[in-house]
């Protein structure tokens, strides 16, 4: 399921629990961390980099997420069927799905998911078949 090359941030309350739930959700493998506890994580698979920026801690406001979070990503897969298999393993897995898996009218595929913080994650692959 070949993930294409992006380097995307978002940003965080408890930087543990989101690298657990991205591992469990898209298969990314964590990499590093910074920090006791962490206030920043890097998250692998394929070619796709994900930084996760924690807000908790010192220095941080309750309403710093809400100010600063960066609210929707783009995450493509190469194909439709790499896609098709991401949607299928993130669903058995618990990913909060926004939006299920739609073929849109401009010939792509894509299914939207929230983070545990609320992050947006839209998932997307061009269709591979011509319809």
């Amino acid at each position: 399921m070949p993930l294409n090359p992006a380097d995307l941030s978002i940003r965080v309350f408890d930087v543990d629990a989101s690298c657990r739930y991205f591992e469990r959700t898209l298969g990314l493998i964590t990499h590093s961390r910074t920090g006791v506890p962490p206030h920043r994580a890097e998250l692998r698979r394929d070619a796709l980099r994900l930084t996760l920026i924690g807000v908790r801690g010192p220095g941080h406001q309750d309403d710093d997420l809400e100010q600063h979070h960066l609210r929707a990503i783009l995450i493509e897969a190469d194909k439709s069927d790499s896609l098709r298999a991401l949607f299928e393993h993130a669903s058995a897995h618990g990913a909060r799905m926004r939006q299920p898996l739609q073929t849109r009218p401009w010939g792509v595929l894509t299914f939207v998911m929230r983070d545990l913080d609320g992050n947006l994650l839209l998932c997307s692959a061009p269709l591979d078949e011509v319809n």
